[in-house]
């Protein structure tokens, strides 16, 4: 990802969306959720930039759209700079 993020930059550019599907779960699941949120932090953002985010089965319910046979629910998030 940081990569990414160097070659964005170098050719000017900034990220406006960021697909994180359901990595959330993946990463705390093996321990290296810092490490991806540190490489993310890298990237050059836009200032109107969003994070998309995936919840599934119970988390999907518990989001703002939630009805009672949702299992899949999709996020946007704004990213802030802080």
């Amino acid at each position: 990802m940081r990569a990414l993020g160097a070659y964005v930059r170098e050719r000017g550019g900034t990220v406006s969306v960021l697909y994180a599907s359901n990595v959330k779960a993946n990463l705390f699941r093996a321990g290296t959720r810092k490490t991806f949120y540190e490489n993310a932090s890298t990237l050059p953002m836009h200032g109107a930039a969003v994070i998309v985010r995936t919840f599934f089965g119970a988390t999907a319910r518990e989001c703002s759209q939630r009805t009672a046979s949702t299992f899949e629910s999709h996020v946007l998030q704004r990213v802030t700079h802080s």
